[in-house]
C-alpha cells in the first residue's frame, strides 16, 4: 500500500492550494519555415512563440485582459529554414495554468503568419520535434504592407518578465522594414508605433511600475537605437 501511495503522489502535478502550478514551463521546440507555394525553406525568418493562459483568481486585480502572455521565446531560421527553441522553466509571477504555445512568423516579402499546433482541449506543453510553418509571399506595398507589419508586431508579452526581450529582434527588423517604406506623414506617424513596440520589448518593464518612468526609458532607448 505504501509503495502505491508513493507512486500516485509522485505522479501528481506540482500545484498550489488554489490549483495554480508552482512552476511554469515550456518544452523543446524544433521546426522549419517553408514557402507555402514552392515548399522551399525560408531563411532569415523571425519565429516567435508565446505561451498564454487565463489569469486565475483575480491575479490581475481586475485590470487588463484575463488571458495573459506569461512567456515568449524566439529564433531566426537558418539556411535550411530550420529553427530551435530551448525548453524553459520558471516560477510564476501571475497565477495561470501551463498551456501549449502558438507561433508567429515574420519575414520580409512574406505575409505574417500565425500557427497553432494544439487544437482541441487545453493541455500542458509537450515536445515539438518538427513544427512546420508555411508562409505565403506578400505583394502588399505602402499602407497595405504597413498594415501587415502592424499585424506582425501588435501582440506583446508584457507579463512575460525578461522573456519579453526575446521579441526585440523581430520587432526591430519589422521597424526597419517599416522605416524603408514610410514616406507620407501618416506612414511616418505609424512608424512611431513600431519604434515604441520594439523599445518596450527590449526594456521589458514590469507592467505595474510607473508609466512615466517607462516612457522615459523607452524614449532614451529609441534615441540611441531606433533612428
Amino acid at each position: 500500500m505504501t509503495r502505491w501511495l508513493t507512486l500516485v503522489v509522485a505522479m501528481l502535478p506540482l500545484v498550489g492550494c488554489d490549483g495554480a502550478p508552482s512552476t511554469l514551463f515550456g518544452k523543446r521546440i524544433d521546426g522549419v519555415v517553408l514557402d507555402a507555394d514552392t515548399g522551399q525553406p525560408v531563411s532569415g525568418a523571425y519565429v516567435t512563440y508565446r505561451w498564454e493562459g487565463e489569469a486565475m483568481g483575480g491575479a490581475l486585480s481586475g485590470h487588463n485582459s484575463p488571458v495573459i502572455c506569461y512567456h515568449a521565446a524566439a529564433a531566426v531560421t537558418d539556411a535550411q529554414g530550420r529553427f530551435h527553441i530551448d525548453p524553459w522553466e520558471k516560477k510564476p509571477t501571475y497565477k495561470t495554468m501551463n498551456e501549449e504555445p502558438y507561433a508567429e512568423v515574420y519575414a520580409r516579402g512574406y505575409a505574417p503568419t500565425q500557427a497553432i499546433f494544439a487544437e482541441g482541449p487545453r493541455r500542458a506543453p509537450r515536445d515539438h520535434p518538427n513544427d512546420v510553418i508555411r508562409v505565403k509571399k506578400s505583394s502588399a506595398t505602402g499602407d497595405a504592407r504597413l498594415a501587415e507589419l502592424n499585424d506582425a508586431t501588435r501582440r506583446d508579452c508584457v507579463h512575460g518578465g525578461d522573456s519579453e526581450r526575446m521579441l526585440y529582434p523581430m520587432l526591430k527588423a519589422a521597424f526597419e522594414e517599416a522605416r524603408d517604406i514610410a514616406t507620407t506623414p501618416k506612414q511616418k506617424h505609424d512608424l512611431v508605433v513600431f519604434r515604441q513596440r520594439a523599445a518596450r520589448a527590449y526594456i521589458a518593464p514590469d507592467p505595474t511600475i510607473n508609466g512615466d518612468k517607462v516612457s522615459a526609458q523607452m524614449q532614451q532607448f529609441i534615441l540611441e537605437n531606433l533612428q
